[in-house]
C-alpha cells in the first residue's frame, strides 16, 4: 500500500508505466544485440568500483537493474511508484531466491519520511543507492529534498548514483527537443515576446522560421495504452548535467563526478541509415568515456560519496 496521498501527475505516471510493466525490461534494458543497455552497463561499472554489500535501487521499475545482479554478492532492495512494476519485479527476483519484502511501493520525493528498518521498507541505510530514470518525473521544486533524502539514507562513505536525461543533448539532435531547448530555454522566447512591442509579429515570424529548421516530427512520440498518459504526455524533464552535479555537492556529496551514457555519433534520427557504424562508434565513445558526451550523450550520471567514512 502507498503511504502517500494521491497526486494527479503521479497518477498519470503510474498509468503510463503500468502499461509497460511486463515488457519494460525488454524494451529499455537491452540493446539490439541483446546486451545490457548502456546505462545498465554503466551501473555495473559503478557497482564494481564501490563494492557495496547493501544496495538500494530508488525507482527500480520491474527490478530492471536488480535482476542483473548476483544475489549472493549483494543484499538488494528497491522501490517504485508503480505497484504493477513492483509486482513484476518481485516475480522476477523470486526466481533468484530474493524475498518479496525487498521491493515495495514508494515515492522518491517522500522517501526520507519512510519508516526505515520496518519490514517492507528496507534498511535504515545502504552502502550504495542508485536512482535511474526517476528525477525526470519529479517536479523541480521537489528535487533538492529528494536528493537530500537519498543522501541521508547512505551509510557514511556510501555511494549515490543519479541518472538523468541530458538537456545539452538537445543541442545535437536537431529535432523538436532542440527547438524547445534553443528557442524556449536559451533564447527565452516568451520573455522576448513580452518585450517586443510593435515588433512582436516579426518576432513570431522569426520563431516560426527558426522552428522550421528542426525536425518537429522527431523523435516519434512514445505512447502507452493509457489515454493521455503516454511517455511524452507525462512530466518528463531534462537536466543540465553541471547544475545537477552542483546540487549534489551543495547537498553534501563529495567527489561528485559526471559520467555520460548512451552516446550518439550522429543525431538519432540518422542512426538507422548507418546502423553498424553507429553501433560501433557509439560503443567506442562509451568505452572511452568521450568528453563529447556533454553534448553527444542522451543521458548522464552524477556519482558521489557521503562523507564520514
Amino acid at each position: 500500500m502507498c503511504r502517500f496521498m494521491p497526486d494527479p501527475e503521479n497518477d498519470r505516471i503510474v498509468r503510463c508505466y503500468t502499461d509497460w510493466s511486463t515488457q519494460y525490461y525488454e524494451l529499455w534494458s537491452a540493446d539490439k544485440t541483446g546486451d545490457l543497455a548502456p546505462h545498465l552497463r554503466r551501473l555495473h561499472e559503478f557497482v564494481e568500483e564501490a563494492q557495496p554489500r547493501t544496495l538500494l535501487d530508488a525507482g527500480c521499475g520491474p527490478a530492471s537493474f536488480l535482476r542483473t545482479l548476483d544475489p549472493e554478492k549483494f543484499d538488494c532492495y528497491g522501490f517504485d511508484l508503480t505497484p504493477s512494476m513492483i509486482d513484476e519485479g518481485r516475480a522476477i527476483l523470486a526466481k533468484k531466491g530474493v524475498g518479496g519484502e525487498r521491493l515495495w511501493v514508494d515515492d522518491v520525493v517522500r522517501f526520507a519520511d519512510r519508516p526505515s528498518g520496518e519490514s517492507g521498507h528496507g534498511l535504515p541505510a545502504y552502502d550504495m543507492i542508485v536512482c535511474a530514470g526517476v528525477l525526470n518525473h519529479i517536479d523541480e521544486s521537489d528535487e533538492e529534498n529528494a536528493v537530500r533524502g537519498l543522501i541521508a539514507a547512505l551509510e557514511p562513505g556510501g555511494t549515490l548514483v543519479l541518472h538523468a536525461r541530458n538537456a545539452y543533448f538537445s543541442l545535437f539532435t536537431a529535432n523538436r527537443h532542440s527547438s524547445d531547448y534553443v528557442i524556449d530555454q536559451l533564447a527565452a522566447m516568451k520573455a522576448l515576446k513580452d518585450r517586443a512591442g510593435s515588433e512582436r509579429a516579426a518576432l513570431e515570424a522569426i520563431e516560426a522560421d527558426w522552428k522550421s529548421h528542426f525536425s518537429q516530427h522527431e523523435p516519434p512520440a512514445r505512447e502507452t495504452v493509457a489515454d493521455g498518459a503516454g511517455y511524452d504526455d507525462i512530466r518528463n524533464r531534462f537536466h543540465d548535467p553541471l547544475s545537477l552535479q552542483n546540487l549534489c555537492m551543495e547537498a553534501g556529496l563529495t567527489g561528485c563526478r559526471l559520467v555520460y551514457s548512451n552516446y550518439h555519433p550522429v543525431p538519432p534520427m540518422y542512426a538507422g541509415r548507418i546502423p553498424v557504424l553507429f553501433r560501433d562508434i557509439a560503443a567506442e565513445m562509451e568505452k572511452s568515456r568521450d568528453p563529447r558526451g556533454l553534448i553527444m550523450a542522451s543521458s548522464f550520471f552524477v556519482i558521489g560519496t557521503r562523507p564520514g567514512a
